[in-house]
């Protein structure tokens, strides 16, 4: 296959295009932008992976119900990387420079994340190049990849934009081996006919169900496509989707060494502590549409589509379903109804999976959006390439590009800040769907360097410690709610001050600062100690937190 690199690079300069685009539009601020939530949990998982690996200690590498092992696999061949690196180039010594060190390591995990999941996509992109054309590939690959939730999501150390990538891959690869069989009327397992293309959607899809439980969706989706194009033999229905489900079965086992030891114990905790007791019966507290609440019903992830989704992915879906009638017969009108027509059965079945949960969050309805997203790229490339005159077709469609890629760049670091503007945007879209990951923290840490330097406040040195030091009042000290203080303390100490947790009594009791998000401030609660309102904190003009000065009572 790659026997030529000159004509491999040709044969797949389109796929190579892509994936060199997706990784440099993900390159500003890489690593240096945010943590997530959770990042600490998945950086000590993958810490013990890794371990459990190399020491032969395969119990060690059940660490989560999520399953989260693709991450996990990710995660240590970047750890390995950066030790790499570090010994031919000068990194930060954790000894003097721990806080470096964090964002170093950091800036590597994020980097592999980005490259496997850009490496997925770009696998992806062949075979809708394929099936419908190079301009239509590009079309809906950017589209997707510049989807600012989905964009924001490729750039943290977590599981949903691994999960939905693989998901892509398997979906697409399955709809080629089947749509090429029946163009060419033969069977899938005749000779001559390289069954690669089946066994690379079964591939991905024991990936993707290694990333996150949810991904099992693929089974059912995968099996009901090979009966749609297989249904005249029932026969040979079965043995596709057996085939296609040993491929699957032996990737889930072979990259998980924990199959290898204890299976029975790692599907049962999986499968009936994951997705039972965790998914189905437990709950996630958040603030929607404002107020508290741990169930927010069957309606939340349209509510969610309509803040989260740009008016670039909307338009094209309302319009392809209008227009479909004009656009189907440009890309083989019968080829782009079963592809519409699946791409519509994988958005509603998956959507249906995640509403029934009472555990519900915004970042579960990405792979959604993606299969969404293939239906958008058919109006768009129609509208660029068959409605547009010719004269003007260039430029429309680099125009879309930029603009495109220009309502996600801009927006870094601060990613996760995108509300769709047409429905009020950030100041309306934070008391609709609560933040769950940090947003504005650079303008924070900016507000806390001047605040030092206006009171002149001295940094913590690496030799001192918030509890080694006795007297504080010289030094910067900031508390935050727990779930965004695990997301801004590396900020902070980069600065040279020091976050606490702000409902830690004895922390909360020697912090100076206090800092609450505007759509959950309940500073007015507070008896342990007088809070004073002091200053607050803007991201493009919208106020985000309010900042506290504490007094003694």
């Amino acid at each position: 296959m790659f026997n030529n690199p000159v004509k491999s690079i040709k044969k797949y300069r389109y796929e190579i295009l892509f994936f060199i685009v997706f990784c440099l539009s993900r390159a500003p601020y890489l690593g240096m932008e945010m943590f997530n939530t959770d990042v600490w949990k998945w950086k000590a998982r993958i810490y013990d992976f890794g371990s459990g690996v190399f020491n032969l200690d395969f119990d060690k590498t059940l660490q989560k119900y999520h399953p989260g092992v693709t991450l996990m696999w990710v995660g240590t061949a970047a750890v390995k990387f950066e030790g790499l690196y570090c010994s031919v180039i000068t990194c930060p010594d954790e000894a003097v420079d721990p806080v470096g060190a964090v964002f170093a390591l950091h800036f590597f995990q994020k980097l592999f994340v980005v490259i496997a999941i850009g490496a997925t996509l770009a696998l992806a992109f062949y075979p809708l190049r394929r099936l419908f054309g190079k301009k239509y590939a590009f079309t809906a690959t950017l589209l997707l990849s510049f989807e600012p939730f989905f964009y924001a999501l490729t750039r943290v150390i977590h599981l949903e934009a691994l999960m939905t990538s693989f998901m892509l891959a398997s979906f697409v690869w399955l709809f080629y081996a089947l749509e090429t069989a029946k163009e060419e009327q033969r069977p899938l397992n005749i000779p001559g006919l390289n069954m690669l293309e089946l066994m690379a959607s079964a591939i991905f899809a024991g990936l993707a169900i290694l990333t996150k439980s949810t991904a099992v969706f693929m089974i059912p989706f995968s099996v009901m496509l090979i009966f749609l194009y297989q249904r005249k033999n029932i026969k040979y229905t079965i043995k596709l989707s057996a085939l296609w489900v040993l491929g699957m079965v032996a990737t889930y086992f072979i990259l998980w060494p924990s199959m290898w030891v204890h299976p029975i114990k790692t599907l049962d905790y999986v499968f009936i502590r994951g997705i039972k007791e965790t998914g189905l019966e437990g709950e996630h507290a958040q603030i929607f549409l404002g107020r508290y609440t741990e169930n927010p019903g069957p309606f939340y992830y349209f509510v969610v589509m309509t803040f989260k989704f740009s008016p670039f992915l909307i338009t094209g879906i309302l319009f392809f379903g209008f227009l479909f009638k004009k656009i189907a017969p440009h890309f083989n009108t019968e080829k782009a109804k079963r592809f519409a027509l699946m791409s519509l059965i994988f958005t509603v079945g998956y959507l249906a999976e995640i509403i029934i949960p009472t555990k519900k969050l915004d970042r579960y309805v990405l792979p959604s959006l993606m299969s969404l997203s293939l239906l958008a790229g058919f109006f768009f490339t129609w509208l660029f390439f068959v409605f547009a005159p010719k004269k003007s077709r260039y430029f429309a469609s680099v125009t879309f590009v930029i603009v495109l890629a220009y309502q996600s760049l801009s927006l870094t670091p601060d990613y996760f800040s995108y509300y769709n503007p047409v429905f009020g945007g950030l100041s309306k879209g934070i008391y609709a769907i609560e933040p769950k990951w940090i947003i504005g923290q650079h303008q924070i840490t900016q507000y806390f360097v001047d605040l030092m330097k206006t009171n002149n406040l001295e940094p913590f040195t690496k030799d001192q410690s918030f509890d080694n030091q006795k007297d504080l009042s010289r030094k910067l000290t900031v508390a935050f709610p727990e779930k965004y203080y695990t997301q801004i303390w590396p900020f902070i100490r980069k600065i040279g001050g020091w976050a606490t947790i702000e409902d830690l009594t004895p922390n909360a009791g020697r912090t100076t600062y206090f800092v609450y998000p505007v759509w959950d401030d309940y500073s007015g609660k507070e008896t342990r100690f007088k809070l004073t309102y002091k200053d607050s904190v803007y991201l493009r003009g919208v106020k985000l937190y309010n900042v506290y000065q504490r007094h003694d009572l």
